[in-house]
């Protein structure tokens, strides 16, 4: 404005409207910028979401969806908000807000969270509330936050502009005075500017956190986390779907007892473990089914009644009147099963080459599985180039001790917390 200003009181008109419109191209181009960055934001983070059928065969606007209302849900749809499974059965895709590429299995009391996409099955949904309370909604709000948020850096500049402005004010001034000459004073007062050093560190932390989001499906809560990324020491990586794919394989099966049939239990093994999310448990009912989608569409797998999770460690139901658990040998340990005999052999023989599960059929041990999983086949380049970023890498995993460090070794990682 003051170098505009001047340049139209020394009646050089061309150059004050070149500084105008210089002015106006940087701000058109900023606020363009900008809004990409948001519709990239809204792009990633959200998957639109206009109609919505409900239970009673009615179609309304998404907008128009109130807590309580059952809507339905098939093949390729979003699911609009948060709700609860009150009827069928399906596979969902939630890699948009999870990271997790192995779909779920959803059934009757399952909860399910807008965004996720239906891949196989239908389901009828309860909704816990309008589209705007959603899991999507108060994501893409916790990303808009962290746009807006300022780094140390941020604050530091703007300190500082509060100094530098009014000085170079003063010392153009003083030029000006001294040497009775107007244009050295709109000469400093350009060359002086602090917008541009105000301007860089928002638009590069945007454009920052747009890139992250839409690239990588990484959601960057506080701009200042981007900065502190320059002072990483450490950095702790998941095993399981991280430096592995997360899509376990089951290499070998062996049943230890003779009056049940091996197709008898790994069925109801994976009758158990449809009944829960974790990538072992999708893996090993895909082991049984040969496709989770066939298994969604065939129902082909037995009732499942009093299913419990035992924290990370298993799963037990009752299945065809027999009482079902799958799980690791502290899973064993905390349900009073001894591990000897055969079974004993099996984990310590098999435990150096993956994830051992162990299937009990009324309170005897009657098969061992073997699951592996295989590794991203960038995990070893991204671990070599932390190391050259000055990171060293930490691995954590909730398997044994030597699975974890057979896997560590693989990726060339030294550290690591298992258990």
């Amino acid at each position: 404005s003051l170098a505009a200003l001047g340049s139209a009181m020394q009646a050089d008109l061309v150059n004050a409207a070149m500084v105008c419109v210089l002015v106006a191209l940087l701000e058109a181009v900023t606020e363009a910028t900008l809004s990409f960055v948001d519709k990239r934001l809204r792009s990633c983070i959200t998957v639109p979401v206009t109609m919505v059928a409900l239970a009673d065969g009615r179609m309304i606007e998404a907008s128009d969806l109130k807590k309580g209302m059952t809507y339905l849900v098939r093949v390729g749809d979003a699911i609009p908000t948060d709700g609860s499974v009150v009827k069928g059965q399906a596979l969902v895709d939630e890699s948009r807000l999870t990271g997790e590429a192995v779909p779920v299995s959803k059934d009757v009391g399952s909860k399910v969270r807008s965004g996720a996409v239906l891949q196989a099955g239908f389901l009828e949904v309860v909704a816990d509330g309008a589209v705007e309370a959603s899991f999507q909604n108060r994501i893409q709000d916790a990303v808009r936050e962290a746009k807006n948020t300022e780094s140390h850096t941020q604050e530091v500049v703007a300190k500082f502009a509060v100094w530098y402005t009014p000085a170079i004010i003063l010392v153009a001034v003083a030029v000006a005075v001294a040497q009775k000459n107007l244009t050295q004073f709109l000469v400093i007062i350009v060359a002086g500017c602090p917008c541009a050093i105000l301007g860089a560190a928002p638009f590069a932390h945007a454009a920052a956190i747009a890139v992250l989001a839409k690239r990588h499906n990484l959601l960057v809560k506080e701009t200042s986390a981007l900065e502190s990324l320059a002072r990483l020491n450490w950095l702790g990586i998941d095993k399981t779907g991280t430096i592995t794919t997360g899509q376990f394989a089951m290499m070998n099966m062996k049943c230890v007892v003779s009056e049940f049939k091996d197709s008898d239990v790994l069925k109801w093994a994976a009758s158990v473990e449809s009944k829960d999310n974790h990538p072992i448990a999708r893996s090993v009912v895909q082991s049984f089914t040969g496709c989770m989608a066939t298994f969604v569409a065939t129902q082909g797998l037995p009732q499942v009644t009093n299913f419990t999770r035992q924290g990370r460690c298993g799963v037990m139901g009752s299945v065809d009147g027999h009482w079902i658990r799958v799980g690791n040998a502290d899973f064993l340990s905390t349900e009073d099963i001894t591990l000897d005999g055969e079974a004993l052999t099996l984990h310590s023989d098999w435990s150096k080459m993956g994830t051992v599960l162990f299937v009990t059929v009324d309170e005897k041990i009657a098969a061992v599985i073997l699951m592996v999983d295989s590794l991203r086949t960038d995990a070893q380049a991204t671990i070599s180039m932390l190391r050259e970023l000055g990171v060293e890498p930490v691995m954590l995993s909730g398997d044994k001790g030597p699975a974890a460090h057979a896997v560590a070794a693989k990726v060339g990682i030294d550290t690591v917390h298992f258990g």
